[in-house]
């Protein structure tokens, strides 16, 4: 083997022990190229050929004016998939940080299958959300949720970035169970422009909500993170 090689493999043994050797909880921010240059004694271009590899496998991620992040395996989130949960909650409950960015409010005409899931008629007016739920600076859920009008037409910005439970709640409309079907899929950076891979797998959600007395809410397209999430369901032998 080369010394180009022999370099390239110690400054990416160098940067994954970097990981196993920090004592914080979620994923580590890496120093700069520079740093790593005068600590590993090596040329800017290794580092950036080493980088662009760990990227390229998804162990390393950049965020735009922050700079890069090695992931790490303790932002790992098992849950109960016959449980209704707070995703903010969830994300608290693993030490990191949760944040709501909504990207998209718009009232639109019902195509044939959102007003089959709503149970409306086709045509009829219902308010598209699309939101991106972070844990940290790491994308953890990509939401795109169709209420009925009259369930949330008056939200504003600020409750839409807050528990939409909680907002329904206070307006007099209770949430009591969801019907769910479970689709693993990958997204894109044309699906979201946020993403910081080329392409990523998320476990698809699609869910509608229902009150006690059967009348749906919302019908939701929910994107978990396959990184971050894993969920748990109880089967018995019928």
């Amino acid at each position: 083997m080369d010394k180009s090689h022999k370099n390239k493999d110690f400054v990416k043994d160098a940067i994954l022990k970097m990981g196993e050797l920090s004592e914080s909880c979620g994923d580590m921010k890496l120093p700069s190229e520079l740093s790593l240059c005068s600590m590993l004694e090596v040329s800017r271009s290794t580092i950036r050929e080493v980088l662009a590899q760990l990227i390229q496998e998804g162990v390393v991620y950049r965020v735009r004016g922050k700079g890069a992040y090695l992931r790490r395996g303790l932002t790992s989130l098992n849950l109960d998939l016959t449980k209704l949960f707070s995703v903010s909650d969830a994300i608290k409950s693993c030490g990191l940080s949760p944040k709501t960015i909504l990207k998209y409010k718009h009232v639109k005409t019902a195509s044939q299958l959102v007003a089959s899931k709503l149970n409306i008629d086709e045509g009829d007016k219902y308010v598209e959300i699309k939101r991106l739920r972070y844990a940290n600076d790491k994308i953890a859920v990509f939401n795109i949720h169709h209420f009925r009008l009259h369930a949330i037409e008056h939200a504003s910005d600020d409750a839409l970035c807050g528990s939409l439970f909680d907002y329904l709640e206070e307006t007099g409309k209770s949430i009591s169970y969801a019907k769910t079907k479970i689709k693993s899929v990958v997204l894109t950076q044309r699906d979201i422009p946020e993403m910081d891979v080329a392409l990523e797998p998320f476990i698809l959600l699609e869910e509608t909500y229902y009150s006690d007395s059967g009348e749906v809410f919302c019908y939701t397209e929910d994107y978990y993170s396959d990184e971050i999430f894993s969920f748990d369901i109880i089967r018995r032998r019928s």
